[in-house]
């Protein structure tokens, strides 16, 4: 991980949950007084011929700056792919700020989907089964009642926007 400032020019791709105006105020309030104590993280993302600069994690520092009309921030430019950058993205804001229950389902949810599929060998607790299965376990059935409840969940949050 490198640390440098960049433009607040970057890309900002599709987040777990929404940039908050009143923590935004909050940060900014925050940042002019005392500055940016923790950068935020960056990669590079090559699309052809071209390389753009992605926000990783600190959607909510970053909305801060461009409130504040910065027009540098310092950032930790870490290489990830795709899936790794997600990693970053969920692990940061699980250990950021106090959650809403449903927050912290969506992401542990997220968190188990990304992890699956970068180590697909843990699926399922790794095919080992239990004393009551005897083997494999079939979570089929849990698998597609947590997906129906995310999902229902996730549309609320999308449908509620936060109150002014």
């Amino acid at each position: 991980m490198r640390e440098r400032t960049t433009s607040l020019t970057q890309r900002v791709p599709e987040r777990l949950r929404p940039v908050h105006q009143d923590w935004i105020e909050v940060l900014a309030s925050s940042m002019a007084e005392l500055g940016l104590k923790e950068p935020v993280v960056v990669r590079e993302v090559k699309r052809g011929r071209s390389t753009r600069i992605e926000l990783v994690a600190g959607a909510h520092r970053l909305a801060a700056a461009e409130k504040l009309e910065w027009e540098e921030i310092p950032v930790s430019l870490v290489e990830a792919s795709d899936l790794e950058a997600r990693l970053i993205e969920i692990d940061e804001n699980l250990m950021r700020r106090e959650h809403s229950p449903l927050d912290l389902a969506v992401f542990l949810a997220e968190r188990k989907k990304v992890h699956e599929e970068l180590y697909p060998e843990t699926k399922n607790g790794g095919d080992r089964g239990n004393q009551h299965t005897g083997g494999r376990q079939n979570d089929k059935q849990s698998d597609e009642l947590l997906d129906l409840v995310m999902q229902q969940e996730q549309n609320k949050h999308l449908r509620a926007p936060d109150a002014p």
